[in-house]
């Protein structure tokens, strides 16, 4: 169980964390508002696990929610730092929607299909979505708990 936490927080926090120092300079050169978007999920929200009303707080898999729980932190510590540079930093978590990340993971159990997260991720990027910058959003929800 360890050594999956270990590489969730390496996918997942400290992944997030190292793509933008990777790309940083190329960034920072960029003739328009370079845009950093991190992919979280409602599982690693705080609030919404000690919520007795949230379907998060009963959901398993404690490695892979504390590692996005960290991610959500690498994206606000981002904010802070990339939007004295004018940069836009966002923080998106699509909700329950069809992947390969395990059985429930299908339309028919549930999940939505990834046309309405794959479209609020393209708002993001044309910049649709700037003034939410430092929030953790969701294409459902307007007000979600980091």
């Amino acid at each position: 169980m360890f050594q999956q936490l270990i590489e969730c927080f390496r996918t997942n926090a400290a992944g997030a964390w190292a793509t933008v120092e990777a790309f940083e300079p190329l960034l920072s050169k960029s003739g328009g508002t370079p845009r950093i978007i991190n992919v979280s999920t409602g599982g690693g929200s705080i609030g919404m696990t000690l919520d007795p009303e949230s379907p998060f707080r009963a959901l398993k898999e404690p490695q892979y929610r504390v590692s996005k729980a960290a991610m959500n932190m690498v994206s606000a510590c981002q904010t802070v730092e990339y939007t004295e540079r004018g940069w836009k930093v966002l923080c998106y978590n699509p909700g329950f929607t069809e992947s390969n990340l395990g059985p429930m993971n299908k339309v028919e159990m549930g999940a939505k299909p990834v046309g309405g997260p794959a479209g609020m991720i393209v708002k993001m990027v044309d910049g649709e979505m700037d003034g939410d910058v430092g929030k953790f959003l969701h294409h459902e929800f307007p007000d979600i708990s980091w």
